[in-house]
């Protein structure tokens, strides 16, 4: 088809105002509507790899590498050139070229942290642009920038760009570093499940179906309206597969459903302001999640442990359901139990939907995550709380106690006791509910006492009797004479007024055999159990045309008594007690932290045989 010289030069005008209206809408922003411009300190820092020619997506070129083309065309790659100069006439010819023949010559293009930057072809990007193309053929030479860099983006580079440095991106692309290794480790095991394979078989076919996979996922993705969201489509497909796998083999209409159930993890920035409830009184003044249960005490309610009912975990929850069916008869309460795999999770949790139609629906145990979101994604109308410690999950509800203030409480009774200022702290284990971060608050408890004390930690090598003398051996040899220290599951324990009871903090002799045991930190699901349901059944303020904060992040502490310290009697000294419990009314009202960042307290590392 050849172009009439009044229809190329029409294409141009519209091509030119589109660019300048782009120009005018940045420049509205305080932002350059020009074309961006590789800059120079790039190329002198980086090594080349070429990596030949190749078809490049449109979309991911985002600007020039040479300076005389960057005030020639916009950010869009519109030209901005008036319609007589030299530059409007050689586009216009390159336009018709296209229309009559078809452009053939690759233009030669950079590519740096996954976008391309043109070196020569400006004017054939800008005709394929216009005519809305998706890709061009192009001779690609990979710019590497400095390996050591600490910015996110340089790691999110060389973990898609592979060992050689030559595996393509594309349109693939993460905004966390570990993402692309967290995805392929998932399609090993994927295709590993489906037929034994030598390791480069294995390797090939999972990086044949994550990359499959994706440009399926994209399609439909940008196919149900998802394009200016603040993520990459590599995110919003990291998200996917966590929770319904990859999709290289779903059918079309499941995939479209599956991707508007996860709408609101697309819609919701990392950042976004979350609700946080430290206080029972916060429950119905500022969470109002009565709002989204139904008007009547006939509430019902389905607890989904992981594990077996004797276990530790399961153990602990399963007083507060108790306290429930005592003190609410009204209420329809239902016991379900999981696997820790992802797949029963996700079964047990649907039936417990099915069956017990709840009102609210307690995932018990943060292994259960992957599933507990997906329930909530698909299952909007019913909300879903994850027993989990982490910040604060952006869709899904979560609810945890504050161990760090027990393990304050504790730290401080041990700088009260300690002889030889030393102490000795032995991590737990999260399956028993503590949390890597209660190490820092059990030292500042002990230098709120003892300003002088020092904190040694030697973690166990395992979880046994053997191992644990094996480490207070190593600590009183340091010099500690008390350490903190975790439960051991398999240890029947001897304290059967706390059964809930994750860690103890006990005296050791010169020799490292525990000496007494004069503290305990413990788990009492039941007050916050109770404490929520007497909030949803009782008489709030009024609700009408406030909508819900949802979803809502618990995280209760000593204030609430769903997390304490308990000293074990007799005690070394009558003050102590009374220590604790003014310690403990000034963390519930908040004066002070269990881990203050302005008081952070060194702690030495130690290990066996040192």
């Amino acid at each position: 088809m050849i172009s009439t010289h009044a229809e190329l030069l029409e294409s141009y005008r519209q091509a030119r105002r589109s660019g300048r209206r782009y120009v005018s809408e940045k420049r509205g922003q305080s932002e350059s509507g020009f074309l961006p411009l590789l800059e120079e300190g790039r190329l002198e820092f980086a090594q080349e790899i070429t990596l030949g020619l190749m078809e490049i997506p449109l979309k991911k070129i985002r600007g020039t590498y040479s300076a005389g083309r960057q005030t020639a065309l916009a950010g869009n790659f519109m030209p901005l050139l008036e319609e007589d100069s030299e530059f409007a006439g050689k586009w216009r010819g390159v336009l018709a070229a296209h229309l009559d023949e078809g452009l053939r010559e690759p233009v030669q293009v950079y590519e740096y942290l996954g976008w391309y930057y043109v070196r020569e072809g400006n004017k054939r990007v800008s005709v394929l642009h216009f005519m809305d193309a998706y890709g061009y053929a192009a001779h690609v030479t990979r710019l590497l920038p400095p390996a050591d860099s600490p910015e996110e983006a340089v790691k999110v580079f060389y973990e898609l760009a592979g060992p050689d440095r030559r595996r393509p991106i594309r349109h693939l692309w993460f905004s966390r570093f570990g993402t692309y290794t967290e995805l392929f480790g998932l399609a090993g095991k994927a295709v590993s499940s489906q037929a034994p394979a030598s390791g480069a078989e294995t390797k090939n076919a999972a990086e044949t179906l994550l990359r499959e996979s994706f440009q399926r996922f994209r399609r439909a993705y940008h196919a149900s309206g998802y394009t200016d969201l603040p993520l990459t489509t590599g995110d919003a497909f990291a998200g996917y597969v966590r929770l319904y796998g990859f999709p290289l083999e779903t059918p079309e209409k499941e995939l479209m459903l599956n991707i508007r159930n996860c709408g609101p993890l697309y819609a919701s920035p990392d950042g976004a302001a979350q609700t946080v409830l430290s206080d029972p009184e916060d429950m119905a003044s500022r969470a109002r999640l009565s709002s989204l249960l139904p008007k009547s005490n006939r509430l019902t309610a389905a607890f989904v442990c992981a594990g077996t009912p004797r276990g530790f975990w399961p153990a602990a929850h399963a007083a507060g359901r108790l306290r429930l069916e005592r003190e609410y008869p009204q209420m329809k309460i239902r016991q379900y139990y999981t696997q820790y795999d992802a797949s029963d999770a996700y079964a047990v949790l649907s039936k417990a939907v099915a069956e017990a139609k709840p009102d609210i629906l307690f995932a018990a145990d943060a292994r259960m995550e992957p599933a507990a979101l997906r329930v909530a994604l698909e299952r909007r109308g019913t909300p879903v709380l994850l027993c989990a410690a982490g910040a604060g999950h952006k869709v899904l509800s979560t609810y945890y106690g504050n161990t760090g203030e027990a393990a304050f409480l504790c730290g401080a009774a041990a700088g009260a006791l300690s002889e030889s200022g030393r102490l000795g702290y032995i991590p737990g284990r999260y399956v028993t509910g503590a949390l890597p971060q209660d190490m820092q608050a059990f030292a500042q408890g002990a230098c709120m006492v003892r300003p002088g004390a020092r904190v040694l930690q030697i973690p166990l090598t395992a979880y046994t009797a053997r191992a644990r003398l094996e480490v207070f051996a190593a600590l009183a040899e340091a010099g500690c004479d008390i350490a903190w220290f975790p439960v051991l599951l398999g240890e029947p324990l001897e304290y059967k007024t706390f059964p809930g009871v994750y860690a103890q903090l006990c005296t050791l002799r010169p020799d490292g055999r525990p000496y007494r045991r004069v503290a305990v930190a413990a788990w009492h699901w039941e007050e916050f159990y109770a404490s929520l349901m007497q909030k949803l059944t009782q008489d709030g303020p009024d609700l009408s045309g406030r909508p819900a904060e949802f979803p809502l992040h618990f995280r209760m502490g000593v204030g609430t008594g769903l997390v304490d310290a308990h000293l074990i009697y007799p005690v070394a000294s009558p003050f102590l007690p009374r220590l604790l419990d003014s310690f403990r009314d000034l963390l519930g009202r908040g004066k002070i932290n269990a881990a203050d960042e302005e008081m952070a307290v060194e702690i030495e590392e130690g290990s066996l045989g040192t």
